[in-house]
């Protein structure tokens, strides 16, 4: 501080988010800004140094970004008049960020009535995920608002600031962050603009502070428009702050520069010492375990009962094998809470006495005791370090023509200078969107080599010699753990990890600058339905480490999700995950500080934390969360638990509210996946206290089912059981036994005894489409399913993930798979059924159909229809669709079957209702005539047959299986068989329609 001559003052001093952590919680649109609130706390403070307290005025001239170390000069001249400036260096000039007028006399503090007769109280518990959807990204520092009402015109709320903060608050005259959460109450009162651009504070009038230290108050405020006033006392009543006006101003479009965080580490925390006591739980060893031998492990003890376990994988985080065992099992923590507790020790012993210490479900415990856990902390800022070189040699990046990979190659080439790049994928100059790569950057080399084999790899390091190796490649094959085989466990493990380890062989002995892994974050968090792709990062995690230890090069960085979607994670969603995507420009930015910073293993994601499940990983970074007062009650009638089960459902799907959940209609029908009813049995769970079977979900396949298990779980009186379903027991065997169409046959005579309707005319309701996913694009699509016994909307799920955000996509309900419905007599009946379903909401945008597999013959047959009532389709997309009479349908037939039986876990159970169901379509199908149509058609078909018992494809004739389709205008494949193509494959398949729809618009 500089007091000058005339009176005035300067003061001086230096900011950065490694000073003062707590600013990298202010943050709008992925930039870090001090917030407006902090320019009053050093206008306010500058005028107690000469006499003059109070803020008659002060308007920002520009927002601060904070980028790194800033020099912040407040200066106070002898008419009073007050000014901030900052600057990154002293060579660079001032920029000017605030400018106002300081007074001597302070206005008396208004008395406020705390909390009048008529206040009601407002919801807060989603604010921050909301500001977040705006752009306001506030970490815990900032996320201070605990409970507020309304009443009349005014709001009113509580204010505290996090413990974390409450050490420095001396510092201040008001600390800066309890100010701007009090702004935050203004919010509450209408987010029905969506579009509504971000406001910051910009004029300031009679600020006065009449006490500090403050750490929690309430808050009075008026809004009026974009104008607020505000009172602040402390909570006996006592004046803290009073803010006389303060006009909001939208955020410019353009910032001067775009700061850097969103870069984490886990950090192992200490957590106590054992003691003589052990638990009472069962031991599982996997010390030297296989990965496939560990996941079959664990599918047996998840099945067998409810049984919690103590699993001893010691090196989980030095030993990549281990490592990988750790990631699988996380997993499987994530879709199973409280049935698992990783402790990284050897001794049975030393676990079971750690587990009565320290409730946590991931442990460490070395041999003297001592106990420790992981909790996720920002990185540290990089001291000392330069921008890492590149022009020593090649740079080799593996799926180099992916999305990322290109990504990057771009961005080394632009950023760095780097002209010797060698981008490697399997398909090399003719993977898709290798030529545009090629043409954006025509000194890079793109090279078609298969990574996994040894020889192929060690060729190409000896032909091209790289100093940089960045392993990009990977693939995704998402299954929940009850799901997931060996084969599709080992597919996406080798594609990570195995050739991350040939990389690491073949390389040891060469001179490397670095050796950069791209992992996830998915093996750090354990990711619901993604076991196989948590087991191979968390190795690649590992094995870093252990190269590091050994003197060598490396670094992984667990990646969140990108905003540029590639074929890999078009079909993942982040629902309810606490991840949002980063974009391309920061993700980038990321990747050069990781670099810089040299930690082994960092994490570049970008958190929403308030809207994060629930972890202890996350307790150093999460806000302490407070009930309020309007908190959703406990339910306690069956109405109550149908109508919890339906939010939640709603939350899992993506809808608007439980309103657009059907509490009769079957969750697969609905839109559930396996993952998706992972996902509902463990927010049930936590909202009941309730331990849900892992097949809750389709043991009681509705809302109102599920409702009622709950209130009778609860205490409730139960509900009468169902009766034993053995149609499903008889169709099994009959086809196991090689006698399918005796099967059919017993499945059609009970379709005969079900109720039948001619014509939708004959029926009192018909049922609407079910919305899968919003988007701008057109024409929407429509789909009809596969009227199999898995037939449902549920099929288009991940196809609908693939394309949210982009096409608006709807699934028609196939009559007859619900036991109340009538089954159609013909194949007439069915698409006259389908026609009256679509033109609820056909109106008159255009729109295309969907069909797959079998359901495509009634699509055709619906397009056919609605051609000849004057409103045709825009387009016709067929998936691997059969003509019924084909020599291929009969060769697929029985696969078909086995691939329906091997995903009954998964979607629930074959009821009477959907099998005989299914009987009769299977009659309809065979007499089902296909109609020419003049509407534009695309099939797809997939490039390998399904075969149950893992065969290859190729061992049978091309010619006998794959579905061809006569009147096709454009014929695509897609990589994956007839079930795949739409799980694991739903991300390339969206993308094959939605590039023939652009194609045709």
């Amino acid at each position: 501080m500089l007091r000058l001559a005339d009176g005035g003052v300067v003061v001086t001093a230096k900011l950065s988010s490694a000073l003062e952590p707590w600013l990298a919680d202010h943050a709008v649109h992925e930039t870090v800004l001090v917030p407006g609130t902090q320019f009053v706390d050093w206008a306010i403070h500058a005028g107690d140094l000469i006499g003059a307290p109070v803020l008659r005025e002060l308007t920002v001239q520009a927002p601060l970004v904070l980028d790194g170390a800033v020099e912040v000069q407040t200066t106070v001249n002898a008419e009073r008049q007050v000014a901030v400036y900052s600057r990154t260096g002293e060579d660079e000039p001032w920029t000017c960020h605030a400018t106002g007028v300081l007074e001597q006399e302070s206005p008396v503090a208004p008395a406020i009535e705390w909390l009048p007769a008529d206040a009601v109280a407002l919801p807060t518990d989603d604010l921050y995920d909301r500001l977040a959807e705006r752009g306001y990204e506030y970490g815990p520092m900032f996320q201070g608002l605990r409970a507020a009402w309304e009443a009349g015109d005014e709001l009113y709320a509580e204010v505290e600031l996090p413990a974390v903060g409450h050490d420095n608050v001396a510092a201040f005259t008001i600390h800066p962050a309890l100010l701007d959460a009090a702004l935050h109450t203004a919010a509450l009162r209408d987010f029905s603009d969506e579009g509504a651009p971000v406001l910051l504070p910009f004029a300031w009038q009679d600020v006065s502070v009449h006490a500090t230290g403050a750490t929690r108050v309430r808050v009075r405020l008026r809004a009026d428009g974009d104008n607020l006033s505000l009172t602040l006392t402390d909570m006996s009543g006592a004046p803290v702050a009073t803010v006389g006006s303060l006009v909001l101003r939208a955020l410019p479009e353009r910032l001067s520069t775009r700061p850097v965080r969103d870069l984490y580490t886990v950090d192992w925390v200490e957590a106590g010492e054992v003691g003589r006591a052990e638990a009472d739980m069962p031991v599982w060893d996997c010390t030297g375990v296989g990965l496939s031998d560990t996941l079959v492990g664990a599918q047996q003890r998840l099945a067998a009962d409810e049984q919690r376990w103590l699993v001893l994988i010691p090196g989980s985080q030095t030993d990549p094998d281990a490592a990988a065992v750790w990631g699988l099992l996380a997993s499987a923590q994530s879709e199973h809470p409280d049935r698992l507790v990783l402790v990284d020790a050897a001794d049975p012993a030393l676990a079971r006495a750690a587990a009565v210490v320290c409730d946590e479900p991931q442990l460490r415990v070395d041999d003297d005791g001592r106990i420790q856990v992981p909790r996720l902390v920002r990185a540290a800022a990089a001291e000392g370090r330069t921008r890492m070189g590149f022009s020593a040699g090649p740079v080799l990046i593996t799926g180099g023509t992916g999305t990322l990979g290109g990504l990057l190659a771009r961005h080394l080439a632009h950023e760095y200078g780097v002209t010797d790049v060698v981008l490697v994928s399997r398909r090399g100059p003719h993977a898709p969107g290798a030529g545009q790569l090629g043409r954006d950057l025509p000194q890079a080399q793109i090279v078609a080599c298969d990574i996994g084999d040894r020889d192929c790899l060690r060729a190409l390091l000896d032909e091209f010699a790289p100093r940089v190796i960045i392993h990009a490649a990977g693939v995704l094959d998402d299954a929940t753990v009850a799901t997931l085989t060996s084969e599709r466990l080992e597919t996406v493990f080798a594609a990570k990890a195995r050739t991350a380890h040939l990389l690491h062989e073949l390389t040891r002995d060469r001179e490397l600058d670095a050796f950069v892994m791209f992992s996830s974050a998915s093996g750090v968090f354990g990711s619901p339905g993604q076991a196989n792709y948590a087991a191979a990062n968390a190795y690649l995690d590992a094995l870093a480490r252990q190269r590091r230890a050994q003197g060598l090069p490396a670094q992984s960085l667990a990646w969140g999700l990108w905003e540029t979607r590639s074929t890999m994670t078009a079909a993942v969603s982040t629902a309810r995950s606490g991840v949002l995507p980063l974009t391309d420009r920061h993700a980038l930015a990321l990747f050069d500080t990781a670099l810089e910073a040299g930690d082994p293993v960092l994490m570049p994601v970008r958190l929403r934390l308030a809207g994060a499940p629930a972890t202890p990983l996350l307790d150093r970074l999460n806000p302490v969360r407070r009930s309020t007062a309007d908190s959703r009650p406990a339910p306690r009638t069956e109405d109550d638990y149908l109508a919890l089960v339906r939010a939640e459902a709603a939350t899992v799907l993506g809808h608007r509210s439980g309103a657009d959940i059907d509490p009769d209609g079957q969750f697969t029908e609905l839109g559930f996946d396996s993952l998706a009813a992972i996902r509902l049995r463990n927010q049930l769970g936590a909202a009941t206290g309730v331990r849900l079977t892992a097949t809750a979900v389709f043991d009681h396949p509705t809302a109102r089912a599920l409702g009622r298990h709950l209130y009778a779980a609860t205490g409730g009186t139960a509900s009468p059981a169902d009766r034993e379903d053995t149609l499903g027991a008889l169709f099994r065997d009959a086809v196991a036994a090689g006698r399918r169409d005796d099967g059919f046959a017993l499945l059609s005579a009970v379709a005969r005894l079900r109720p039948g309707f001619r014509s939708p005319a004959e029926l009192t309701d018909i049922a609407a489409p079910l919305r899968l996913a919003e988007g701008p694009a057109r024409p929407r699509l429509i789909c009809v399913p596969s009227p199999m016994g898995l037939g449902g909307a549920h099929q288009y799920a991940r196809l609908a993930t693939a394309l949210r955000g982009i096409r608006e996509m709807h699934a028609l309900p196939i009559p007859g798979f619900r036991q109340s419905e009538a089954l159609p007599d013909s194949p007439g009946a069915v698409v006259e059924w389908l026609a009256a379903s679509l033109l609820q909401i056909a109106g008159d945008e255009p729109y295309a159909l969907v069909g797959y597999s079998s359901g495509g013959l009634f699509a055709q047959g619906l397009a056919g229809l609605l051609e000849e009532r004057g409103r045709p389709a825009a387009g016709l997309a067929l998936l691997d669709t059969y003509l019924p009479d084909s020599v291929a349908m009969e060769h697929f037939a029985t696969p078909m079957l086995e691939g329906l039986f091997a995903r009954e876990e998964s979607f629930g159970p074959f009821t009477s209702a959907r099998l005989s169901a299914m009987g009769r379509y299977v009659r309809l199908i065979a007499e089902c005539e296909v109609p020419a149509v003049t509407t534009p058609t695309l099939f797809v078909r997939p490039t390998e047959l399904f075969r149950a018992d893992g065969a290859r494809p190729d061992a049978e004739p091309e010619s006998s299986w794959r579905a061809t389709w006569p009147s096709a205008t454009t014929t695509a494949e897609v990589p994956g068989n007839h079930f795949t193509m739409l799980e694991s494959g739903a991300a390339g398949t969206a993308r094959v329609i939605d590039d023939w729809l652009v194609s045709r618009s």
